[in-house]
């Protein structure tokens, strides 16, 4: 039949298998339980309570954290209005605000690449929320 040794591969075979078998169900979710999904009134509720809310502390502009649809000017925005757009944080909207004061206005959206953090993906999701205009 089989030697010791051989026996000893095929166990630790099988049990590799076994685990991995288990880390793969676990993975996708084969042994999560159904828990009730809530309406999607209440998702959309939640959503747009969390998105468009605004939260100030004292007024600082650093710390104020808002969503809106409106559109945003790069070349005039302050910190707090380049972070209500989507993918652009503190630190990205500071790059952009050190950018402007480096190299001037933005001539072309497209610029916007050159800005640490913002590549071609970003941007096509920020091209419908802003705009450029020279700075008076």
């Amino acid at each position: 039949m089989f030697t010791k040794k051989e026996k000893t591969v095929w166990y630790f075979i099988l049990i590799v298998a076994v685990v991995g078998l288990l880390v793969g169900s676990i993975r996708h979710g084969l042994f999560y339980t159904h828990i009730p999904k809530q309406s999607a009134s209440e998702d959309f509720s939640k959503a747009a309570s969390l998105t468009n809310g605004m939260v100030n502390n004292d007024n600082d502009e650093e710390n104020t954290v808002f969503q809106s649809s409106e559109i945003i000017n790069i070349n005039t925005a302050n910190k707090a209005e380049l972070m209500t757009l989507p993918k652009i944080g503190p630190v990205t909207a500071e790059r952009i605000l050190h950018y402007r004061e480096d190299y001037g206005a933005f001539k072309l959206i497209d610029n916007l690449t050159r800005v640490k953090g913002i590549g071609p993906k970003t941007l096509e999701r920020l091209k419908p929320r802003i705009t450029i205009t020279e700075e008076d």
